[in-house]
């Protein structure tokens, strides 16, 4: 992989992975349709970090705060907002371990993905036939998200177009939503980066491609750090709903080109 190759895959990464148009269907439609080949886990472990790390920079004075609560027994808010990231995390655990390999076996299945994503535009979508709400997040509240997320580990599926989209049905605010989605990608991306981690232990990437390795991760935080920030201010706005139409069209085109 070339730096330039690693550079734009970084950048691509990093956008789609915050913005609501599943960055998993992208790689599997693009690759079926345009016959872009995968980059390899090396550098999709790298390019995880550099969207992690986006998150936590982001997010670094809530986890600040929370860390700080749980460790010192402090019931107060952050420890209440850290114990609802726990049971807001445990659906896309078990369901993640317990049908890794179906899971896995789905990005082989371009039509299923394109449907999906069809599937996101509609969810996308639903949020005009609500009205903004002005809650928090509660125990049910936090589960029905977790659940959501879960669900998305489909590709196709968006993580954070169905969580946030899932606490503003709820009764959450918009600002409230997001930062609970958010907040519990933290714990998801860092576990699946972890993983493909261990799995990659056995055969690193060869050392003439860390350069470009390097290069996509650095691409991926910034381009992630920008999406998260151009994301958050659309959902402020209750514009959420208009990355459905961007989806509903790549999903419907990529389903007649792979089914015509």
């Amino acid at each position: 992989m070339s730096p330039l190759e690693a550079l734009i895959l970084g950048i691509v990464q990093g956008l789609t992975e915050f913005l609501p148009v599943s960055s998993s269907g992208h790689l599997v439609l693009g690759g079926k349709l345009l016959g872009v080949q995968s980059p390899g886990a090396g550098f999709e472990v790298l390019a995880h970090a550099g969207t992690l790390l986006a998150l936590l920079i982001w997010y670094r004075r809530e986890l600040i705060d929370m860390t700080v609560s749980v460790f010192t027994f402090r019931r107060d808010e952050h420890f209440r907002l850290a114990l609802l990231v726990v049971l807001g995390s445990l659906p896309a655990a078990v369901i993640g371990l317990s049908f890794k390999d179906r899971i896995e076996a789905l990005f082989d299945a371009p039509v299923l993905v394109a449907a999906m994503l069809t599937l996101t535009g509609l969810i996308l979508l639903s949020l005009r036939l609500t009205k903004p709400g002005n809650g928090e997040v509660r125990w049910p509240t936090a589960l029905a998200i977790g659940i959501a997320q879960g669900f998305a580990i489909i590709p196709g599926i968006s993580r954070s177009g169905s969580t946030i989209v899932t606490g503003i049905h709820a009764g959450v605010d918009r600002a409230g939503a997001a930062r609970f989605s958010f907040l519990l990608a933290i714990p998801a991306l860092g576990g699946a980066t972890l993983l493909k981690a261990i799995d990659l232990a056995d055969a690193p990437p060869p050392s003439s491609e860390l350069l470009a390795f390097s290069i996509g991760a650095a691409a991926a935080f910034v381009s992630g750090y920008l999406a998260l920030r151009w994301l958050l201010a659309m959902v402020q706005r209750g514009r959420l709903d208009r990355f459905g139409f961007y989806c509903l069209l790549v999903g419907a085109t990529a389903l007649v080109l792979l089914i015509v």
